[in-house]
């Protein structure tokens, strides 16, 4: 079994499998090539050919043990049939969706429309399988509910709101979306909740509960794909996550109190994470400190290398092969013993 895999299923391995969260795109030097070629991104997400070019990449240069789609959050409200917007020229800054408050009262989810728009995703995972390097997991992902709704409405300077309409709406999306991704032959997901820190006064309505019926609908159809749970900025809610949602691993924010919250959490849980973006950026000693102790902190856990949030745009190349080799090190094998 491939190691995120084996993970995902809860078995312990040393050393830990490791992938980025944006590890295809804006921090290396063959992306930002093809952007000056192609400066629109959402044409580049919805061209298969470039798109699977762009998430093999990473592992092209590195030895990491999954494959990410190419592709952003905002696909699913693109599906919908809305306008959505990218900023920062050179990766996945968002700028939202421009939908007006009318717009969103009025929206309706037709299912042929939106599987049809999304059939380019398809489609890149399907190259993207062709050239997986064995050892790699294919990983789809989706944003989750709550956070598509936040960039429904943000550009329209009102409170955030979301009805049970829109969240239904949402949610259905969100599965079709993912199961569109896992018949084309993604092996895992993970559910982006990236604004959960804005939701803590209603986590259980617009947090935990969307994820169980997004992970509920998935697993009717699919019920043996493991699903990474990523709800970002929960803070002390993620324990309160961790005992409802059922996922397969949960992804940690390098905000949380690691030393704190671990005994909050079931010991057999799969994480994910969460060193600082900030210090993969910095790299040398600093980083390999923080690996160490991150490490320690992880014994006897299932547990997943990655970032607690994605790969900053002006990361050296040279940290990322530095985290692997950390990390995939006879010391690193000392660490976990």
């Amino acid at each position: 079994m491939k190691a995120l895999l084996a993970v995902l299923h809860g078995h312990i391995l040393t050393p830990p499998p490791i992938w980025l969260m944006r590890q295809a795109g804006r921090f290396l030097p063959e992306y930002r090539a093809l952007r000056q070629q192609s400066p629109d991104l959402m044409a580049l997400f919805l061209n298969p050919t470039k798109a699977a070019e762009i998430t093999l990449q990473p592992l092209q240069r590195f030895a990491l043990d999954a494959a990410i789609i190419f592709a952003d959050i905002l696909l699913v409200p693109y599906g919908l049939g809305l306008k959505v917007g990218f900023g920062d020229q050179h990766g996945l800054g968002q700028t939202g969706v421009a939908s007006t408050a009318a717009e969103l009262e009025g929206l309706r989810y037709d299912q042929a429309a939106a599987m049809q728009r999304w059939q380019p995703v398809a489609e890149v995972v399907r190259m993207v399988k062709k050239d997986l390097p064995e050892q790699a997991t294919l990983l789809g992902f989706a944003g989750a509910p709550w956070t598509i709704a936040y960039y429904l409405q943000r550009q329209q300077n009102l409170p955030i709101t979301v009805s049970s309409g829109l969240m239904d709406l949402l949610i259905t999306a969100t599965i079709d979306y993912l199961c569109l991704q896992i018949a084309a032959g993604v092996e895992a997901v993970q559910l982006f909740d990236s604004w959960a820190g804005l939701a803590l006064d209603d986590y259980q309505r617009l947090v935990i509960e969307p994820h169980q019926r997004v992970i509920a609908g998935v697993r009717a159809r699919y019920p043996t794909i493991p699903i990474i749970g990523f709800p970002k900025g929960s803070g002390d809610a993620y324990a309160d996550y961790a005992a409802a949602v059922p996922v397969s691993a949960l992804g940690l924010d390098h905000e949380v109190e690691l030393a704190r919250l671990l005994p909050l959490l079931p010991p057999q849980l799969p994480l994910q994470g969460n060193l600082a973006p900030e210090l993969l950026q910095r790299g040398g000693d600093e980083m390999a400190k923080a690996v160490y102790q991150l490490q320690r902190l992880m014994i006897g856990r299932p547990h997943i290398m990655n970032l607690g949030h994605g790969v900053l745009p002006d990361t050296d190349p040279a940290h990322v092969a530095q985290l692997i080799d950390l990390v995939k090190s006879p010391q690193s094998a000392m660490v976990s013993s």
